[in-house]
């Protein structure tokens, strides 16, 4: 049996989704991947006064990046079959973050130059629908090794989808979303 410090996962071992069976079907990559094709495919979409309005490459590489929160051993802890592949126990990985979206938010975040585009983190991290707050840095994430597989993941998304923004959202009073 391994344990929690002996894993050394790469990105592209985590599964996103799981097939019917239980077993770990598409990767964390490419659901990545496939969620910032089908934003650009939908921004092609959009009438022409809100692609004025909205920078549509920055819609596309946040939908690239709402799940790579799933590469840490709190998310893939839920799929017994690819523990039992690497011979590892859900106990082993006890008392890790489970919540994939304030994992996004919190590696975006990571990502972030300066207070005010820290907005954009929270986007990613509200993907399911709730903003997850701005209380991260206590996040029981798997290490170093697991960050920078996620921040790896996050630098392929990059170069394939664009650049993170560099400018905090329009219009938007960002610290009234916090709680």
């Amino acid at each position: 049996m391994g344990t929690l410090t002996d894993v050394q996962i790469k990105y592209d071992e985590c599964w996103a989704k799981t097939t019917p069976s239980g077993q770990p079907g598409i990767s964390v990559e490419q659901h990545c991947r496939t969620a910032g094709v089908v934003a650009g495919l939908l921004a092609r979409k959009y009438p022409q006064w809100l692609k004025d309005i909205l920078d549509i490459r920055t819609g596309i590489i946040l939908a690239a990046l709402h799940d790579v929160g799933k590469v840490s051993p709190g998310f893939q802890k839920k799929c017994f079959a690819w523990l039992k592949r690497r011979g590892l126990t859900a106990a082993e990985f006890a008392g890790m973050d489970e919540d994939h979206a304030r994992m996004s938010q919190k590696t975006v975040q990571d990502f972030m130059a300066g207070e005010n585009l820290l907005l954009w983190a929270a986007i990613v991290g509200a993907h399911h629908g709730k903003l997850k707050g701005n209380h991260l840095s206590s996040l029981c994430d798997g290490g170093e090794a697991w960050t920078a597989e996620r921040h790896r993941l996050v630098e392929e998304l990059v170069r394939e989808f664009g650049l993170l923004p560099e400018h905090p959202p329009p219009n938007i009073d960002c610290g009234s979303l916090w709680f």
